[in-house]
């Protein structure tokens, strides 16, 4: 290679090398704020993660007869249950037998058969939070104290 061809690689060079320097030295860089930016650097790196307790599930009151369906044969009980049920009843009740289907956070799906013979369906209904009543047959008022997940508490009264 020429002397001057030479002379004119080795220019080359130190200017890279000159602004390869030079840019080196025109500020810090910190990850995350570019080159000649006026934003502040970090002043931590940690990641700060707060985990928030699960939500409180609904507390389900306590039935006063529990889950004792004979608790209700006499057409008096407050009783907690979980659907499909079918509570049974004396016959002096005006019903015999009562079949909860579904049970939904608004109320529930009901069939059964009265004492002097047919049948009888009922859905009883309310908004979500709130208490549902009916009467059933005349003879038996039924009202839904709770429902959650499936199942309710109910309370049994003869008319």
């Amino acid at each position: 290679m020429p002397k001057s061809e030479r002379e004119a690689v080795v220019r080359l060079l130190v200017v890279v090398i000159a602004v390869l320097g030079l840019a080196g030295c025109t500020g810090s860089r910190v990850s995350g704020v570019p080159i000649g930016s006026t934003l502040a650097p970090p002043t931590s790196s940690t990641v700060v993660t707060t985990t928030d307790p699960p939500p409180a599930e609904p507390t389900f009151p306590k039935a006063a007869d529990g889950k004792n369906l004979a608790a209700c044969a006499d057409g008096v009980c407050e009783v907690e249950v979980r659907a499909p049920v079918e509570l049974a009843f004396d016959p002096a009740v005006g019903i015999t037998r009562m079949t909860i289907h579904t049970i939904g956070p608004e109320g529930m799906h009901i069939t059964g058969s009265a004492a002097g013979g047919g049948t009888f369906t009922v859905d009883l209904y309310a908004d979500p939070g709130t208490v549902a009543r009916g009467v059933i047959n005349n003879a038996l008022s039924i009202t839904t104290l709770a429902t959650q997940d499936g199942r309710a508490l109910l309370t049994l009264a003869r008319v």
